[in-house]
């Protein structure tokens, strides 16, 4: 680094199991008694859902779309502001 310190960056073992839980809250622990900081993917929920799935996003790119579809109206406003009540 530009301070003279160090990085030193390791891969996990690959018998590594991302899905389950355990094994990922104790390799958690181990780091933070061990001074280390894991970074990149730790655990995989299998149930989780998709964010775009849950919010109900659209597949279309942002820039393409059109006025009415980015300004539905004071009904489709109204009913968004409903929901979240």
């Amino acid at each position: 680094m530009h301070d003279g310190s160090k990085i030193y960056l390791n891969k996990l073992n690959k018998d590594w199991d991302p899905f389950s839980r355990f094994s990922a809250v104790n390799r958690l622990y181990k780091a933070k008694a061990e001074g280390d900081i894991l970074t990149g993917l730790i655990y995989i929920d299998e149930k989780s859902r998709d964010l775009h799935d849950m919010i109900c996003t659209i597949k279309k790119p942002l820039n393409s779309l059109t006025e009415k579809e980015l300004c539905p109206g004071n009904a489709a406003l109204e009913s968004i502001n409903q929901d979240h009540r």
